[in-house]
């Protein structure tokens, strides 16, 4: 019984390489800009910015994105 599951997974293979692209890594990503309406938390504030820093670190943008800075 184990020769033939052996021989079914053997059988499995992966069609091409795994690409791990600058847009696969950035999509659905996008900075948070805050607007003048915003009520913003120290916390909030600190979570947007680890958000914003990280999305930097990725090169998804670049750390001057948002208006005003």
């Amino acid at each position: 019984m184990m020769l033939a599951a052996s021989a079914l997974l053997s059988a499995c293979e992966i069609s091409g390489p795994v690409v791990d692209t600058q847009a696969q890594v950035c999509a659905g990503w996008k900075p948070i800009c805050a607007t003048p309406d915003d009520v913003l938390t120290d916390d909030l504030a600190s979570r947007i910015e680890g958000h914003d820093l990280y999305g930097v670190a990725q090169q998804c943008w670049k750390r001057t994105v948002c208006k005003g800075e």
